[in-house]
């Protein structure tokens, strides 16, 4: 897997301006067709889907405590589990990202 190259950099950058810490790239691999025929130029750079997991920072008691009582039980695992981040990207520009395995609604 590559790890070190442009696009693999703009990912790990991109996933570095939230809020999480450890960005580590899970997986990477040629941005899907769709991906690039709705948000990307095609032919004229080269996109891919890099994967990356991140942890929760160090306030984690806190944000708990701060969250409803309803809600502390789902709050506490997603603190604990990290997040998993896509993101479509070139070594220029993101294109695309979607947090994984979390439902915002």
């Amino acid at each position: 897997m590559i790890t070190n190259d442009g696009i693999s950099q703009r990912a790990i950058r991109f996933a570095e301006s939230f809020h999480f810490t450890n960005p580590q790239i899970v997986r990477t691999r040629p941005a899907r067709d769709e991906f690039v025929a709705r948000y990307g130029t095609a032919q004229a750079t080269e996109y891919r889907e890099t994967v990356i997991h991140m942890d929760c920072g160090a306030n984690r008691q806190e944000t708990i405590h701060s969250s409803k009582l309803e809600e502390r039980q789902e709050i506490e695992f997603l603190l604990n589990e990290g997040v998993t981040l896509l993101v479509v990207c070139s070594a220029q520009d993101v294109k695309y990202n979607e947090f994984l395995r979390i439902d915002l609604d």
